[in-house]
């Protein structure tokens, strides 16, 4: 009676799953399926502007909570850190490339926080490896630029003025990372995304700025923000072609 309201997935409960991260699963690769189908039903519903109106069934109405994703993205992570050689099927089964895909759709609907967030949280699991950065920077979503856009909530070109968002810490957090990943053989196209997508100009002119306090009003952690931040500049500078850094050099010098 008491596991009637439980979620069951693949074999397992998953909130018990979760209070007890270390528990050997018995069949990792069936539970890991059955997650990220139940993890992408629940992010489409998440982000589809008529999960709220006229839900045609009580799955749906499970699948449309957003403490649910939140769930189902943990359980992922939890799997991730205990079976490593996890992220292989994630890579086969194609979840690695939609995570751009979704992160884009999210932003486009306008569904930042949950969506947004879960998004990333996956993406900070795996991108230690270069054989998915790579994938990543060969998708069909810019990723790079995605992720910038996912920094802020409103920017205003004519007066220059920018509000970044209150999670911006992890956002950068996940682009450091990322940049770390020197052995991606794409690795340098995705600072040049980034140059491109204005990522420096945003860090220095509204983050590590003196006078940006107004435009970090809202986040979270501001002091973790500007650390994070000027270790992706240099994070950047690394990995870099010449050309690219050069660039990235003027810019530095600028301010």
């Amino acid at each position: 009676q008491q596991l009637v309201d439980e979620i069951y997935i693949g074999g397992v409960y998953i909130r018990f799953f979760l209070k007890q991260p270390t528990y050997k699963l018995s069949n990792p690769v069936l539970f890991s399926e059955k997650l990220v189908e139940f993890w992408e039903s629940s992010f489409k519903l998440q982000i589809s502007t008529s999960t709220n109106s006229s839900l045609s069934n009580s799955t749906a109405v499970v699948l449309a909570q957003s403490d649910l994703l939140v769930l189902l993205t943990s359980c992922i992570i939890c799997v991730v850190k205990g079976e490593p050689s996890i992220i292989d099927l994630l890579l086969t089964w194609g979840f690695v490339q939609n995570l751009s895909d979704n992160l884009r759709k999210a932003l486009d609907a306008g569904r930042r926080g949950s969506p947004t967030i879960s998004v990333i949280r996956l993406l900070m699991q795996i991108v230690h490896r270069p054989d998915i950065v790579d994938s990543l920077a060969q998708g069909r979503t810019d990723l790079i630029f995605y992720l910038t856009k996912s920094m802020y909530t409103t920017s205003n070109t004519a007066n220059g003025s920018c509000s970044i968002a209150k999670d911006a810490a992890i956002i950068v957090e996940l682009m450091k990372k990322i940049f770390l990943c020197t052995a991606a053989a794409q690795i340098g196209l995705l600072v040049h995304k980034a140059v491109e997508s204005n990522l420096p100009h945003l860090i220095l002119e509204h983050i590590l700025d003196a006078r940006s306090t107004t435009s970090c009003a809202q986040v979270l952690n501001p002091a973790a923000l500007r650390v994070y931040s000027v270790d992706l500049l240099k994070a950047m500078l690394i990995a870099a072609d010449p050309a690219t850094a050069a660039v990235l050099r003027t810019l530095l010098d600028t301010h």
